[in-house]
């Protein structure tokens, strides 16, 4: 039998916790399904993330918030205009009419606030969006590429609901930063608003997702729960698959204390896929 120092056996598994996790990074930029063009939208920011710039941190919160929101809002709108003329289900044409009426009203309420607190209603424009310090940049699509895509995506309503909903949870995230920070009464109550309306209407999608194609939409996250052999991945099947064989390529060169991943022992669920903790007598060493 062979014996393991205590320091290989850290160094390894620092090792693979690391593969699994660069697996799980890949497979979520390439999770979304084949087969559709849907799968090929970018809804987790790719690189632009990562280059996208953030507000003013020397101007007010509030003044941060609307240059912002605004833009994003901006970028719902045009998504939901094509909508109208592409959906194929009426309840999707319904909510982008709800979707422009709604946001656009909210937009002349921000640039107005802007005019009167800051003397100028000039916002960025969608392609140059910042962000608000404090935000996910991970969870941020580039929303230019999002509207380019859905003017041919297949099947639209499928693409349409996966490109919007991690547009309204960024929304969310900024609203509650908003009810934070905010100094101005009336940025905190359109926070409120925006909370509200844009978690009702991700509710509407994730039931219309179920309903239409048979499983819950889902924004691609991955993360590595319960150590080294517990992965839990929200994607496609492909996704896991990648993992799984990034998993099992260093499992068989870690020490005995971690079991490869069999794939017939997962737990698949509608866009998500579970492997199990390790064993009894095998579990991962903690400090």
């Amino acid at each position: 039998m062979r014996r393991f120092s205590g320091r290989r056996t850290t160094t390894t598994l620092s090792s693979f916790t690391a593969l699994i996790t660069l697996g799980l990074l890949l497979g979520a930029c390439g999770a979304g399904g084949a087969g559709d063009n849907a799968g090929g939208m970018n809804h987790s920011g790719g690189s632009n993330a990562g280059a996208m710039a953030t507000t003013n941190t020397a101007a007010p919160f509030d003044q941060q918030f609307i240059d912002m929101m605004v833009p994003h809002h901006l970028g719902a709108v045009e998504m939901a205009k094509i909508a109208q003329s592409r959906a194929e289900h009426p309840e999707l044409k319904t909510l982008a009419n709800g979707i422009i009426a709604s946001q656009n009203t909210e937009v002349g309420q921000m640039k107005g606030y802007r005019k009167a607190w800051y003397g100028s209603d000039t916002t960025p424009s969608i392609e140059n969006m910042p962000m608000l310090p404090g935000m996910d940049h991970n969870i941020h699509m580039d929303m230019a590429k999002e509207i380019r895509d859905l003017r041919t995506a297949t099947p639209f309503d499928k693409a349409f609901i996966m490109a919007m909903l991690p547009h309204h949870q960024s929304a969310i995230e900024a609203a509650k930063l908003a009810q934070q920070q905010a100094t101005k009464p009336e940025t905190k109550t359109l926070a409120g608003s925006i909370i509200a309306d844009q978690q009702r209407e991700i509710d509407q999608m994730n039931g219309w997702m179920k309903a239409w194609y048979g499983s819950s939409a889902s924004t691609s996250d991955a993360t590595v729960v319960g150590g080294p052999t517990a992965i839990v991945a929200t994607g496609t099947a492909a996704a896991a698959a990648t993992i799984i064989a990034v998993a099992n390529r260093s499992a068989s060169q870690a020490p005995a204390t971690i079991s490869p991943i069999n794939p017939a022992s997962l737990t698949a669920t509608a866009g998500s896929v579970r492997a199990p903790t390790a064993p009894a007598g095998h579990a991962g060493h903690g400090g």
